[in-house]
């Protein structure tokens, strides 16, 4: 199967959310601290750049950011991490335990080689991830501290498959879903637009696209990197990309420049 990379970190898959690790009813926000800028960092995003690297154009009480080309990359990039992946809606402090969850153990399946675990409980197959794995994922990616002690009030996984869901379930310091096959994730987000609210965080206005999958499955990795170096209007051109829909995320940027998801909005498109 193969998956979207830039550099070392593979750009993302089946996060709507309910893609791969199951879909969840509304349930109670999780209990978070936010993680400071010196959340454990382990996911290789395309180094962010100074903000000597970025000029801003003063416009009433906000900043227009104009990227140069490592800013737009990241942008892209980070971007992409959840439009790739199909991510929903999201709203920091609003989220549950179960979201968290979800969004790390499928960023995980398809980013890395060896965070999955395989598990047979009674009749039932599993894939797992630990705790710590999702916590620097919830860190990294949410700026949020998960807490062990909610995920054990998690039930344990069941032996048989019975009307229970796909997850997530927890036992032994690890979390657990029922097995289930992957799927190509051919989307990337190009960053259209960015405007710094000067009080921490900056929002990005992007589009996402899926590349066409005849041309997809021909690329290799290099080439897949290719497409996050876009800008807007080069992506609008690409004659491979076909745009799905528009969104709005608010990040917040830490002090070495990285960004932690705020809140992220998608519409489909009607083109």
């Amino acid at each position: 199967m193969k998956h979207i990379k830039t550099c070392a970190l593979v750009l993302c898959t089946s996060f709507m959310l309910g893609t791969l690790a199951g879909c969840h009813s509304a349930k109670e926000p999780v209990s978070t601290t936010t993680a400071g800028s010196e959340t454990i960092t382990s996911i290789e995003i395309p180094t962010t750049v100074e903000s000597s690297e970025a000029s801003e154009t003063s416009t009433s009480n906000e900043y227009i950011i104009v990227f140069d080309n490592n800013a737009q990359e990241y942008a892209n990039t980070f971007i992409t991490c959840f439009a790739g992946n199909y991510f929903k809606n999201y709203e920091k402090g609003k989220a549950s335990l179960e979201e968290y969850l979800d969004f790390a153990f499928a960023y995980l399946k398809y980013n890395t080689n060896d965070a999955i675990g395989y598990k047979t409980k009674g009749e039932v197959s599993y894939q797992t991830i630990t705790f710590a794995q999702a916590m620097r994922v919830a860190g990294d990616m949410f700026g949020t501290l998960l807490k062990e002690e909610d995920c054990k009030a998690l039930p344990a996984p069941p032996t048989t498959y019975g009307d229970n869901g796909d997850g997530p379930y927890y036992e032994d310091g690890k979390i657990w879903f029922m097995a289930s096959d992957g799927e190509e994730q051919n989307c990337i987000a190009i960053v259209d637009s960015a405007r710094n609210n000067l009080d921490g965080t900056i929002t990005l206005n992007f589009t996402v696209y899926a590349i066409n999958m005849k041309t997809y499955l021909d690329l290799d990795e290099e080439k897949i990197k290719e497409y996050c170096k876009m800008t807007s209007d080069k992506a609008q051109a690409d004659k491979t990309l076909e745009k799905v829909s528009t969104g709005t995320a608010t990040v917040g940027v830490t002090q070495t420049g990285g960004y932690y998801l705020i809140s992220y909005k998608t519409e489909k498109s009607g083109t």
